[in-house]
């Protein structure tokens, strides 16, 4: 089947495991999800490709991108830099402007010493796969996991090109415990990250969303989506005259559910955590 402009999913029809990564994306992740299916977002990255970002992959399998300037279309999306929307969430450098669903922490980076204690290794990380170099040289390690998303912004030493020591700098005011949180999150995402999945119905109806966006633009019908997601035997025995019409309900759902979302309400989605109202 030849896909239309628009379509950034997997080859349709898909297989039936092809969606399961969604159910294990944190919030940030998976707002991109919808995201990247938007045309609008698709164009403006499109007009940009001329003095794009340049990306390489690290010896230490990591995903290095060069942020030569910044750019007011992408910040308008959220976004910082704009990110190909062919790529799913799990490939994704998405670093999002204003997202309280991602957290920042800071710290020095120097190079180690003999003596050294605590050094940092990005290839140690499973949590980290994409470093993005501002424009001023800021190195921005993307951490992420089933649950959370972390920035961890250095200065100084480069972290992509060997070991370092780091120090966290942390606001010496009467709100610097409101920074504890952040820093429980970045050991987690360090030490112990967690890469489960989560079939919860909020969650179950966001992964419906996406492949019904998939589904309307290769062109397939309710009935198709819903023998892509609960079966063809089981689609086949609930739908028709006569029939239960919930199945039917929740495929409309899903759809409105995820144009809305595509349209915009991605953000109210960073800024809920993933909260999904039925």
């Amino acid at each position: 089947m030849s896909h239309p402009r628009h379509y950034v999913g997997p080859s349709w029809p898909p297989p039936v495991n092809a969606y399961d990564y969604v159910l294990r994306l944190c919030p940030s992740d998976l707002a991109w999800e919808f995201l990247r299916r938007n045309p609008r977002y698709q164009r403006d990255y499109w007009l940009t490709r001329r003095g794009c970002d340049y990306t390489r992959r690290l010896r230490n399998g990591r995903h290095l991108t060069r942020i030569r300037r910044h750019n007011l279309r992408c910040i308008a999306w959220g976004l910082h830099p704009f990110v190909d929307p062919a790529l799913p969430a799990p490939d994704a450098p998405l670093s999002w402007v204003t997202n309280p669903a991602t957290q920042i922490i800071e710290a020095i980076s120097h190079c180690p010493v003999a003596s050294s204690a605590n050094i940092l290794s990005l290839a140690d990380l499973s949590s980290a796969k994409h470093i993005l170099v501002g424009p001023t040289y800021e190195q921005d390690v993307l951490l992420r996991d089933s649950f959370h998303a972390l920035t961890l912004r250095l200065y100084g030493a480069r972290s992509f090109m060997a070991p370092v020591c780091a120090s966290f700098l942390i606001a010496a005011t009467p709100e610097a415990r409101h920074t504890l949180p952040t820093i429980a999150t970045a050991l987690n995402l360090v030490f112990q990250p967690k890469h489960t999945s989560d079939r919860s119905g909020e969650r179950l109806l966001l992964r419906d969303a996406v492949v019904s966006l998939d589904a309307r633009c290769a062109g397939a019908s309710y009935r198709e989506t819903a023998a892509l997601i609960f079966g063809a035997e089981y689609t086949r025995a609930q739908w028709g005259p006569g029939k239960s019409t919930w199945l039917k309900e929740r495929m409309r759902h899903a759809r409105a559910k995820g144009e809305t979302l595509r349209d915009g309400g991605y953000r109210k989605l960073l800024q809920e955590g993933c909260r999904c109202s039925a």
